[in-house]
């Protein structure tokens, strides 16, 4: 059976091969979006890298139909957080805040390496995108869906 942390390692780095994934179909229609779309490319790369080691590693593994349920509800509740706001600011610096939180858990250095880099790239999309950096309405929604993503 998989355990809490377990699920909570899956479910926030699936939450950053999303962003990835949703940000990117978000500028598909606009001209110029070869940055972004570079950007996002990399922090999905990323994503499936650090998501690697969780699914496919024999020795730490737990990765199976229950848990596989379970993740998907936990996926399913940011979703539905999601629901009330769906400003992009808030979704990257709720990843952000999510991939900070994670990192403090994990002590092994090649996997704590691989979130390293994930959280870099989100770091750079959000660089990238909330230039001015004075969106203090999604900072603060990101702080609470970073609460309730936590006590889920």
């Amino acid at each position: 059976m998989a355990s809490k942390a377990y699920i909570d390692t899956i479910a926030t780095l699936a939450m950053g091969k999303i962003l990835g994934e949703f940000i990117m179909d978000a500028y598909a229609e606009k001209k110029r979006n070869k940055t972004i779309n570079n950007l996002c490319a990399r922090v999905k790369d990323d994503a499936n890298k650090a998501l690697h080691p969780y699914l496919y590693n024999p020795s730490i593994c737990q990765y199976d139909a229950k848990a596989q349920k379970k993740v998907s509800e936990k996926l399913h509740k940011a979703a539905v957080m999601f629901e009330r706001e769906v400003d992009m600011n808030t979704w990257i610096n709720f990843t952000l805040a999510a991939t900070e939180g994670l990192l403090h858990k994990i002590s092994e250095p090649q996997r704590k390496k691989a979130i390293e880099r994930l959280l870099y790239g989100i770091k750079a999309i959000s660089r990238h995108i909330d230039r001015k950096m004075n969106d203090y309405n999604a900072y603060e929604s990101a702080d609470e869906f970073t609460r309730l993503w936590e006590s889920a």
